[in-house]
């Protein structure tokens, strides 16, 4: 696969990972973690489950029309603490992160020649690269770069990361009892051959993930901080 598309298959990610089967585990929200790419927890399982409880009974007392139903506006939905499994995520790339201004040019470069070939490229896109990308794609983005227009990109990519698919399929399928989407796992093992390993080692957040569809939204958050298409946060 050529990478975006060339372009294109970054972009992929915010499309696809949802696809990813229907879903996955989760990990608990604690822990500190270094590299560019952060995740944190936005809610836990248990979170998530008292939350639909309280709306539930916010509604049913909202519809209620005589005291017949005073016992579930009453309904204790418990509480949590905030450890436990996480349900929904969020990764970032923070602009905090210094840029390899090298790795920067080169992208830069490279998405200019996507536009003038008639590929539409959203944004600023090496913003994040430039933070997660290895300094040795410097001559991936050249090599795209001189590639006259139309020509298929992929001898310009690194070998793929087969390894990360595998560990991935894995998870996938002692938790969802199926493999990931096809194109997603294409997507990924050529995104995750350009990045840095500190990068595609906080994907390593999913993995003690519980049900299946918080791990397969864990990945959904994750492709879609790498993909380029979310400027890094301040």
């Amino acid at each position: 696969m050529a990478k975006r598309g060339f372009y294109a298959s970054w972009f992929w990610a915010l499309g696809i990972a949802g696809c990813v089967a229907s879903g996955g585990g989760s990990t608990s929200s604690g822990g500190g973690e270094s590299g560019p790419v952060v995740g944190a927890c936005l809610q836990t399982e248990c979170q998530q489950s008292v939350q639909s409880c309280e709306d539930e009974r916010e509604l049913t007392c909202a519809e209620c029309l005589d005291l017949s139903c005073a016992g579930a506006c009453s309904l204790d939905c418990g509480v949590c603490d905030g450890s436990g499994p996480c349900a929904n995520w969020n990764f970032s790339v923070p602009a905090s992160v210094p840029r390899d201004e090298a790795l920067y040019t080169a992208c830069a470069a490279a998405m200019t020649h996507a536009r003038e070939c008639g590929e539409e490229v959203a944004g600023d896109p090496c913003e994040v690269f430039s933070r997660i990308e290895r300094h040795a794609m410097v001559p991936r983005y050249q090599c795209v770069t001189d590639l006259p227009c139309g020509t298929d990109a992929t001898s310009c990519n690194p070998d793929p990361n087969e390894e990360l698919a595998r560990t991935l399929e894995e998870a996938m399928m002692s938790r969802c009892g199926e493999g990931l989407n096809p194109d997603w796992r294409g997507w990924v093992v050529q995104a995750a051959a350009w990045m840095r390993p500190d990068a595609v080692a906080s994907l390593e957040r999913c993995a003690g993930a519980g049900a299946c569809a918080s791990y397969t939204a864990c990945l959904d958050a994750w492709a879609g901080a790498v993909s380029g298409a979310t400027p890094p946060t301040t």
